[in-house]
């Protein structure tokens, strides 16, 4: 094991998400080939080990002062299954290990918390189902396969006697043969592990082993000397490991608390404008080389969207025309046609200035209603929609519903008959549409090409005056501003739903036209970086993940070749 390449390498390596398990993996692989520690053949004399040769069998990748037994070579007395009565935790009990107790932590000890207590266990009991220290644990039954028959290590706790449940083996070795703590480290190894795994079977959907497949197991085993400074050099090593998670992981709560602070900072009202552009400058200067998760990137996202629908992503022009004068122009102007018949409410009040409401100069704070085309009011869609038709049209559901990227048309089809029932809610491209019922206040658009489709019940169409844009209104929708109002306004039946009438009534902040545009080019440039972001994230992970196994591989010989030889000899 090239070990100064290895750590001169870890810190950058230890970035990728499964550095400290991989690395504690190579250890054990390392552990279970006899490369973690020099051979001495002075050990070869051991009496007690010469003893084993009758029950060796050849492997050509092990040292050669190892030996290849069968576990059952290896045990004081047979192995057997525990006490099958369940806990009644009774106050002056016997401690009987948990289940849990033989899944193995990583270092493979038992918990001390790992017990119940059960009345009723007399000394005959006792005799056949002590624990002692020393003993091995197996977990006989489990639904993750790679636990079933990984050894854990009783050490003995609180000063009592134990005994342990039926579904686990108990282990009880000639320790002037095996040190159990050798077998406890490499029956995690994944070396081992295939060949325990190979003796397994499913059982009433879990996966299984027996006390006798279990003993057939071989097991890579050194002189006794040899085993005792592996399990020293496997516990320093694991010591590191440890070392290295608690660091990696101080390092990501301190960038995570400095990535939290700032971006609070942001979503925080702030009186003094100076001092809010300087902390917005700081945090975008410094948020792209702090983050370092997905969620990470997430959250500047929202931060983004929460800063356009509070006037603080760009600068106000006085010159520009105040929102509630062009919208309630245009209301005017819409009201005095003959399509105002069409609107959902027979009478219309122009917009009042708002009160006690923190916006900038030339906003306005509308009800989503206000900002809808009199002719084309927010509306649910189709309620039963039958069967999906080859030939019908093309019908929009909750599923469907996303920002761009989207297919040539929805993924199902409803019948002609069915379509001409429910004509005001048909797309002709460029609707908002938001999700009602289950997953509210998803936000999707409808491309141009999806002109004719049809909605399901679970969508509500929004489609906006011109004097708004739509563009800077999908913003505002996604914020968490507007998507708290829908959490909030939610009431759930079978499934959540948000109605159309309190859909309605959502409070949305409104810049001067000009402004949106100009939000939506900052905020476009803004996700365009995060974009960026996410992509070397991705990569950076790749080339940690690359040069970790690249590191690892270089330290192996030939690991691939050992492998193959070592199944085949365990099948033979």
């Amino acid at each position: 094991m090239n070990a100064d390449r290895l750590l001169a390498l870890f810190e950058e390596i230890s970035e990728a998400p499964d550095a400290i398990p991989r690395l504690r993996r190579f250890i054990l692989d390392l552990a279970v080939r006899g490369k973690l520690v020099e051979q001495d053949p002075e050990e070869l004399s051991e009496s007690s080990y010469r003893s084993l040769i009758t029950f060796s069998s050849a492997c050509e990748w092990m040292p050669e002062t190892w030996l290849y037994v069968p576990l059952a070579s290896l045990l004081r007395e047979s192995s057997r299954n525990g006490y099958s009565r369940k806990p009644d935790d009774a106050e002056d009990g016997t401690p009987i290990l948990r289940i849990s107790a033989g899944t193995a932590r990583m270092d493979g000890l038992v918990a001390e918390e790992e017990f119940k207590l059960i009345s009723g266990i007399d000394e005959s009991l006792m005799d056949q189902y002590e624990l002692i220290p020393g003993d091995l644990l197996a977990c006989r039954f489990n639904g993750n396969k790679s636990y079933v028959g990984r050894l854990s290590l009783f050490t003995g706790y609180l000063g009592r006697r134990f005994i342990y449940p039926d579904k686990l083996i108990r282990i009880r070795l000639a320790q002037e043969l095996a040190d159990p703590a050798f077998l406890r480290w490499i029956s995690a190894s994944d070396f081992l592990r295939s060949e325990i795994e190979s003796k397994c079977a499913t059982t009433v959907g879990n996966w299984g082993i027996s006390a006798g497949k279990l003993k057939t197991c071989f097991i890579p085993l050194p002189p006794l000397a040899e085993q005792h400074r592996i399990v020293a050099k496997v516990d320093e090593l694991m010591a590191l490991c440890d070392q290295l998670e608690a660091a990696r992981m101080q390092r990501e709560q301190c960038r995570e608390r400095l990535v939290a602070a700032s971006l609070q900072r942001l979503n925080q009202p702030s009186d003094e404008p100076d001092t809010f552009r300087s902390d917005a400058r700081f945090a975008l200067q410094v948020l792209p080389g702090l983050t370092t998760t997905p969620a990470q990137i997430k959250q500047l996202r929202q931060t983004i969207l929460n800063l356009a629908v509070r006037g603080k992503l760009v600068e106000q022009d006085p010159e520009d025309e105040p929102a509630i004068i062009t919208i309630t122009g245009a209301l005017l102007a819409a009201a005095d046609t003959p399509r105002k018949k069409s609107r959902r409410k027979a009478s219309w009040t122009p917009p009042t200035e708002n009160e006690n409401q923190e916006l900038p100069t030339g906003w306005h704070l509308f009800n989503l209603a206000e900002l809808v085309d009199p002719a084309s009011p927010l509306s649910y869609g189709v309620l039963v929609p039958g069967d999906d038709v080859p030939d019908g049209i093309p019908f929009v559901r909750a599923q469907d519903l996303m920002l761009k990227d989207h297919p040539a048309l929805p993924g199902k089809k409803i019948a002609q008959e069915i379509d001409s029932k429910y004509g005001r809610t048909r797309l002709t491209g460029g609707e908002i549409l938001i999700c009602v019922v289950g997953s509210i206040g998803k936000i999707g658009i409808a491309p141009e090409h999806w002109s004719g489709a049809n909605i399901a019940r679970a969508v509500a169409r929004l489609k906006l005056i011109p004097e708004v844009s739509a563009t800077y209104m999908l913003l505002a929708l996604q914020s968490e501003m507007i998507q708290g109002f829908f959490k909030d306004s939610t009431r759930t039946l079978a499934q959540p739903t948000l109605n159309i009438s309190l859909i309605e009534v959502a409070p949305i902040p409104l810049p001067p036209l000009a402004e949106q545009h100009r939000i939506v080019a900052k905020v476009d440039a803004l996700m365009a970086l995060c974009d960026q972001l996410e992509q070397q994230l991705s990569q950076a992970e790749q080339s940690r993940r690359g040069l970790l196994e690249a590191v690892l591989r270089e330290a192996l010989v030939e690991p691939e070749r050992m492998l193959t030889s070592a199944a085949g000899a365990s099948a033979a």
